[in-house]
């Protein structure tokens, strides 16, 4: 009931960012009925592929509820709350383990240990930095996947303290986590992480098979030759399957302002800044956008670097410590590292981002709840105002936090004022302003224009703040300056494909194509000019439509069209892109050939393009042989 009234306001806020094509423009989702075709389509409508349990929760959200964005934020939040729940069980049967296990837990026998399970659930559930995950309502994709990992780890705990026989509780745990992770993988990919916390449940709580381990290496040599060899094999083995992944995670920073070697370093700040969020959240602080963070160049630049390494260091040296004399502070600190073991290590992402934290946070209430409540140095009253105190700070920030999300606009302006050097705090801001300034607001145009031009020197990768800056020229009293597009043909030979940039640059060519634009194709030559020399299929497609479609140099775009489908592997939409440009061109054999192998194709891979294929289909009608 608390947390709904925190939320409460918060569910009548709007759509954001990756919202837009998740929900707003993805017309697969709005499913008419609950037939098989329409449910399939739901669920394969992620533009990256995968995810399809998320996707297909989106389309059953707008057949029952329709378009209401509102449906959607409380069905978030009903996943919440259902995932505390469980994590509530979960706590319960971990505590019920700990004392059951051959070394009980330090001060076990405290009377306040029982309400551990409950106060950590209810820490977990009004942490402030997991709004971003519930009103954010693409991050769906995240809370179905802690739900699932919750799951299965509640499963695999209710069968391991069973009284079972111990095969029977091998097949009913590999059995239960085998289809957990499946559907925590099928919300999203950091869903496979649940065997690596049954495997650490078992390693840090039960520790029967450390033991044995422990056992062999006392005894004779030829357990510790054989246990050496087995160690070796399996690290040849994991760099054999892992260098092909691990070598694409180093191409994929060609496209980011940093190296690997500064993510990882940048990574312990970010570390250590999320800790200070959930243990002190500041409504100052917590922000969708979080893209002003400086980039850590060396241990000393910023000297934080080293300083946040050390408190990592510390931690696991903490949790290693207590391994085997207090086995849930242990766990408690290895949860919440292993939570961040994929999107806050090497893989290229986005440097932070809060629902990263939404179940490791689980680790950090369940370390706080159990260090209050089983404190011998704490009377009762002193341990009551302790969790009151916290309570209170949670439930105040959470609720203000919620009406800053209740309203775009608000929303907007409140990370713009406290992350004044956010390229994309700045640039959303600048969105609204641009909204006011083409309704005929000549103060908010002048204003879009001061925060645009100032972002243009903050963000160094991206040419949203040029291209929108481009679309209010034309839309208002703002005149056009060559040095807008001169700085987005320079940023995108720099940075090349990004899902911003893809995003500003379709903006531009669609507005370019309305009757009503008064802009000169002409002028930005140079921009698309640059899309041509990148090896991306994206960016060669815009600057085929940019060639066809409006200067008409049909022959260029087609050969550019023809570039983009080979790049792209004959990729379907890329391919279907060629088949248009081959049907305007009244190219019929190869406008055949490329029909053949679409029509070729398993229909998951086509499910996207159907009705253009059937378009497509009629117009070769008696021309294919």
């Amino acid at each position: 009931m608390i947390a709904v009234w925190c939320y409460w306001k918060g569910l009548f806020g709007g759509l954001y960012y990756d919202d837009s094509h998740v929900i707003r423009e993805n017309k697969l989702i709005r499913i008419e009925s609950l037939g098989w075709d329409s449910l399939v389509s739901a669920a394969n409508s992620f533009l990256a592929g995968g995810r399809q349990l998320s996707m297909l929760s989106f389309g059953l959200n707008f057949y029952f509820f329709g378009e209401l964005i509102f449906a959607f934020k409380a069905v978030n939040l009903a996943l919440h709350l259902l995932t505390g729940f469980v994590l509530f069980v979960s706590t319960k049967m971990l505590i019920s383990a700990l004392n059951q296990s051959d070394t009980n837990i330090a001060d076990s026998g405290h009377a306040g240990v029982k309400w551990v399970p409950l106060l950590t659930a209810s820490f977990w559930i009004l942490y402030p930095i997991n709004l971003s995950t519930v009103l954010y309502i693409s991050q769906r994709m995240t809370i179905l996947a802690s739900l699932f990992i919750a799951i299965g780890i509640a499963c695999y705990l209710f069968v391991r303290i069973s009284g079972l026989a111990n095969y029977k509780k091998l097949v009913l745990i590999f059995g239960s986590t085998a289809v957990c992770t499946l559907l925590a993988y099928s919300s999203k990919e950091n869903g496979i992480l649940l065997p690596a916390y049954v495997l650490l449940i078992e390693a840090v709580v039960f520790q029967q098979w450390l033991n044995r381990i422990r056992g062999m290496w006392d005894g004779s040599h030829i357990y510790k030759v054989i246990a050496g060899v087995i160690l070796v094999l399996a690290v040849l083995s994991a760099i054999e399957i892992l260098s092909p992944f691990v070598i694409r995670q180093i191409d994929g920073y060609a496209g980011r302002e940093f190296t690997l070697y500064e993510r990882v370093l940048t990574q312990f700040r970010a570390l250590t800044f999320y800790l200070s969020q959930i243990l002190v959240p500041n409504n100052a602080e917590l922000s969708m956008w979080h893209d002003d963070i400086e980039i850590s160049k060396g241990l000393f630049q910023p000297f934080t670097t080293l300083v946040s390494i050390l408190v990592i260091l510390g931690l696991l040296i903490i949790a290693m410590g207590t391994a085997s004399r207090n086995r849930i502070i242990s766990l408690s600190i290895l949860w919440f590292f292993l939570g961040h073991s994929l999107e806050s290590t090497f893989i290229p992402l986005e440097m932070i981002h809060e629902h990263r934290n939404y179940f490791p946070s689980y680790g950090v209430a369940l370390l706080i709840s159990y260090l209050v409540l089983s404190s011998k140095y704490f009377r009762k009253e002193v341990t009551a105002i302790i969790i009151l105190s916290m309570f209170a700070l949670n439930v105040s920030v959470l609720h203000a936090r919620a009406k800053i999300w209740s309203h775009e606009q608000i929303k907007a302006v409140h990370e713009a004022n406290y992350h004044p050097y956010s390229p994309l705090a700045q640039f959303t801001m600048a969105r609204y302003l641009y909204g006011a300034g083409i309704d005929g607001d000549s103060k908010a145009a002048e204003l879009a224009e001061k925060v645009l031009v100032e972002n243009i020197s903050l963000d160094r990768t991206t040419v949203a703040s040029e291209m929108l800056l481009i679309l209010l020229s034309d839309q208002s009293h703002i005149d056009l300056q060559p040095t807008w597009i001169a700085s987005a043909a320079q940023k995108i030979k720099k940075t090349g494909y990004s899902a911003i940039n893809s995003r500003a640059i379709s903006g531009l060519l669609e507005h370019l194509q309305k009757d009503t634009s008064k802009l000169d194709p002409a002028q930005f030559e140079p921009v698309f000019a640059e899309l041509e020399d990148h090896r991306h299929p994206q960016l060669l497609t815009f600057a085929a439509v940019f060639n066809t479609e409006i200067t008409r140099n049909y022959d260029k775009g087609f050969s550019l069209f023809e570039k983009a489908a080979q790049i792209s592997n004959n990729r379907p939409a890329f391919r279907l892109n060629l088949l248009r440009a081959q049907l305007k061109m009244r190219r019929f054999k190869g406008a055949c050939e490329s029909f053949e192998y679409l029509e070729s194709l398993p229909q998951k891979k086509t499910l996207m393009i159907q009705k253009e294929m059937g378009q497509a289909r009629e117009w070769l009608d008696g021309k294919c042989a």
